[in-house]
């Protein structure tokens, strides 16, 4: 996944709860834009080895690298969602799919609905 052509868009929190959104550029010069503190997070971990997946390779996190950076930012913080360019969605947040299972069980303004017909 070295060298992605194309800007990744990320959207997440820090621990804190402070949101960000940031374009991951895979440019040497500026590898991330939009938070000062997403890239100070990318500044201070860089030439750390990092898994790009839970069971996956280790790569080291350099400025060029959209792969090990969109891994930095996973691991240390929660990252929900990451667009490609200008395309859809690729990844929601670790967190997302419980949240959305525990809002269905309480939501009980709108009735199942019926089955299809025969």
């Amino acid at each position: 996944m070295k060298g992605i052509a194309m800007p990744l868009t990320v959207t997440g929190r820090f621990d804190d709860g402070s949101a960000y959104h940031v374009q991951v550029t895979g440019d040497a010069d500026r590898p991330v834009t939009g938070s000062r503190r997403a890239a100070a997070l990318v500044a201070l971990h860089r030439g750390e080895a990092i898994p790009l997946s839970p069971t996956g390779p280790l790569r080291r996190v350099s400025r060029n690298d959209q792969a090990a950076i969109l891994a930095l930012l996973q691991r240390h913080t929660n990252v929900l969602e990451v667009m490609h360019g200008a395309g859809g969605l690729a990844q929601m947040g670790k967190n997302d799919h419980d949240r959305r299972r525990s809002r269905r069980r309480q939501d009980t303004s709108h009735p199942a609905s019926p089955p299809f017909p025969p």
